[in-house]
């Protein structure tokens, strides 16, 4: 009797054991997700592009470079005698997979390109440390020769949060705002929305408190007051010189990508057109319901 349960137990051990096995191969991916990203960048400095992507926690092999249009690119590092190290670097753990980030040199990409001009990106061919290679779709990049931006609006003071930025400008001569538009507007009009605050009274006290932290709460601000800039509407916004404005951007809370790009401003000064930027930055926060919508819409899991 004892023998009996004996191998009763084994063969449930067993069992637990080949059902453990199967369903954590059932989690692992093929190779690395990378999550979307909708950059704007100039070509005038030393500029890094960091690109997010999940990879199974327990996998030993890793990037090694991409390719982007003509450019093979290695993993940035400062220190050429530790080339790569740190890069990929693990940014979250999740339950089977890590977030991680491949820093790239946009110089030392720039600097192999055929073509010196403008370009956009929306692929790039990956190579693992193994030699597998696969095409990751990682969004969207822009790359311009300059950023178009008539100073006619001068930031004071600058606030982000998890939800989107908030910035408070000061106008430099007299203008008609009209409209706003979005790069990448298939993509980014669904996931952020504009909002201007022109209550010169509230602004000027915020404009002369010497504490960044202490002008604006962004986290608990509704913006319910603010006027909407909708990208695919005219307005007329009239400020006068030192005139006051804040711009919000509040992303929505299913936004998963990974953006840092310009709103741009458009209008009149004394009857001449005039484009002014405001920068976005968004870094999401992933939850591992995320992670697994995320393997799971790409067939992963």
């Amino acid at each position: 009797m004892r023998e009996k349960w004996f191998w009763a137990g084994i063969i449930l051990a067993v069992l637990s054991w080949i059902g453990n096995s199967l369903y954590y191969q059932s989690k692992q991916i093929e190779h690395p997700i990378f999550l979307k990203h909708f950059y704007e960048a100039a070509d005038d400095g030393d500029q890094y592009l960091k690109f997010y992507y999940l990879a199974n926690r327990e996998d030993k092999q890793d990037i090694q470079s991409v390719r982007i249009k003509d450019a093979v690119v290695l993993p940035y590092s400062q220190d050429d005698f530790m080339a790569g190290e740190n890069n990929p670097s693990v940014e979250q753990e999740y339950t089977h997979q890590d977030l991680k980030v491949f820093t790239v040199s946009l110089k030392d990409m720039l600097s192999q390109m055929k073509n010196k001009g403008a370009f956009s990106f929306n692929i790039m061919k990956v190579v693992m440390s193994n030699g597998q290679t696969f095409t990751a779709d990682i969004g969207h990049v822009t790359i311009h020769k300059q950023y178009k931006d008539d100073k006619i609006l001068e930031e004071q003071i600058a606030s982000g949060s998890n939800s989107g930025d908030t910035g408070l400008f000061q106008v430099l001569k007299p203008i008609t705002l009209t409209s706003v538009s979005l790069p990448f507007e298939k993509e980014t009009e669904r996931m952020v929305s504009v909002k201007a605050n022109t209550d010169q009274e509230a602004l000027s006290k915020e404009g002369e408190n010497d504490d960044p932290s202490g002008w604006t709460d962004y986290e608990k601000k509704s913006h319910s007051s603010y006027q909407t800039l909708n990208p695919h509407k005219n307005f007329s916004i009239k400020l006068k010189q030192k005139d006051w404005i804040e711009l919000a951007t509040r992303f929505k809370a299913s936004t998963l990508a990974y953006c840092d790009f310009s709103v741009k401003l458009h209008g009149t000064s004394k009857g001449k057109p005039f484009v002014s930027t405001a920068l976005v930055n968004f870094q999401p926060v992933l939850s591992q319901n995320d992670v697994d919508r995320i393997i799971s819409k790409n067939g992963g899991g």
